[in-house]
């Protein structure tokens, strides 16, 4: 098949870039719950999504333009996004009021930044012109298959957390 002949490199992007998907959808559906359910707000939802791409713009954005200006190394771009990403999640869990699901949401999204900037780079450097399209096709319909497969997912984990009895 054309993905088995893409260089090993360019697969591994490919997977990564599957598992980040599949996790953000999860975390997602799961942290804009959890925000509902702390301040039974639609309009704090729209607030704390709005803050989330704000912060993915912001590191995205801002550490792109330190990276190149003090020539740091893209690898520590995932490095990152995993700390940020997992900063928020924590600070959410015990996030009590808005200004603390405000500065877990805005840090998620901070985490995201560092991920599309770094993993972009990383398209560009691993990536030849030749492979690209191949790529770019395998990674969209690897994504639009984790779009639905991902809050199926999370779906069937609150479903199984009822059935246990987990639930409140």
């Amino acid at each position: 098949s054309q993905f088995r002949a893409l260089r090993p490199p360019v697969r591994a992007l490919v997977y990564l870039f599957w598992i980040y998907m599949f996790v953000t959808a999860v975390i997602g559906v799961f942290t804009q719950i959890y925000v509902y359910q702390l301040f039974e707000s639609v309009s704090f939802n729209i607030v704390t999504t709005m803050l989330s791409f704000t912060g993915l713009m912001l590191s995205f954005c801002g550490y792109g333009a330190i990276a190149a200006r003090l020539g740091i190394s893209s690898r520590y771009g995932f490095l990152l996004s995993f700390l940020f990403t997992s900063v928020g999640v924590v600070m959410l869990s015990g996030a009590g009021d808005i200004p603390g699901a405000a500065a877990a949401m805005t840090m998620i999204g901070g985490g995201a930044g560092f991920f599309w900037l770094t993993i972009h780079t990383y398209e560009l450097v691993e990536t030849h012109d030749h492979e690209r399209d191949v790529y770019s096709t395998y990674l969209s319909a690897g994504t639009q298959i984790i779009s639905l497969v991902g809050p199926a997912v999370a779906t069937a984990l609150i479903y199984a957390a009822h059935v246990a009895g987990w639930s409140e």
